[in-house]
């Protein structure tokens, strides 16, 4: 069944010079989580929003390639990863800028397993282009209705 569809938005900061000294990132990204919503829904009905803001210090966030994902939710009740593509933040081949951001991450189609309410969380990681990982993030508890 397909299930996720949509990513949204992406804003993209570049990170400059602050009193002549450079600001470092890690080259590893690493997102933190801003909001989630809604806490409770509807399956297959009601999208969730999850909105994470992101650094990455050499800028290497998205892929060109159509199949390449950057995005990563997984849903804890089942282990079903939900992937998403992220176009390129910064031009392929531009190394050490360093950026950081927003990201709306839409997931549609969430289905309610068992005919009764449900409770489940969900994990976002990202993935840059040199394949390091981001640090995996929890949302809240959200309820899933029939």
């Amino acid at each position: 069944m397909k299930t996720t569809i949509a990513l949204l938005t992406a804003t993209l900061l570049v990170v400059a010079c602050q009193e002549g000294k450079k600001v470092e990132f890690d080259r590893r990204p690493v997102v933190q989580l801003l909001s989630v919503s809604p806490q409770t829904l509807v399956a297959l009905r009601d999208t969730l929003n999850i909105v994470v803001k992101y650094t990455d210090g050499d800028g290497d966030l998205g892929h060109a390639h159509p199949d390449s994902n950057s995005i990563f939710a997984t849903d804890l009740r089942n282990g079903v990863v939900h992937k998403f593509r992220l176009q390129p933040l910064t031009p392929e081949g531009q190394s050490e800028l360093p950026i950081t951001g927003n990201l709306r991450i839409l997931i549609g189609g969430i289905p309610n397993l068992s005919g009764q309410s449900e409770k489940t969380t969900f994990e976002v990681f990202l993935k840059d282009r040199a394949g390091n990982e981001s640090n995996r993030i929890p949302t809240p508890e959200i309820t899933v209705l029939p």
